[in-house]
């Protein structure tokens, strides 16, 4: 006798340990709806904040190579004397003075475009 009632409690707890009532099935299901909407919600959220990110990144690189290294030689055109084809002749105050012009536009750049 006690080892049926032992089997009979074991099967018990062993049929009902897997299954869930249909109410609870719902509920179930509805919460890993909402955890799904909230996983995809997420994941195209991170998407654009690479994207943004991606995008500032190049910017700040075009404004520090293209940007600042235009800044520099147009206070160089402005400034100095052309001497030939692409060269310029200048006293050592003007070349000091137009890297300082890149090194503040680079600055710039970094203000702008670093992350915040």
């Amino acid at each position: 006798m006690r080892c049926r009632t032992l089997l009979l409690t074991a099967a018990v707890v062993v049929g009902s340990s897997g299954c869930a009532t249909y109410w609870d099935h719902e509920s179930l299901q509805q919460r890993v709806t909402t955890l799904e909407g909230r996983v995809k919600k997420l994941e195209e959220e991170r998407k654009t904040v690479e994207k943004d990110d991606a995008e500032r990144r190049q910017k700040l690189e075009n404004c520090v190579t293209l940007e600042a290294d235009e800044e520099y030689w147009n206070y160089v055109r402005l400034n100095g004397k052309k001497i030939g084809e692409g060269k310029y002749s200048a006293s050592q105050y003007i070349w000091d003075q137009a890297r300082l012009h890149k090194m503040d536009k680079i600055e710039e750049c970094k203000l702008l475009y670093a992350r915040q």
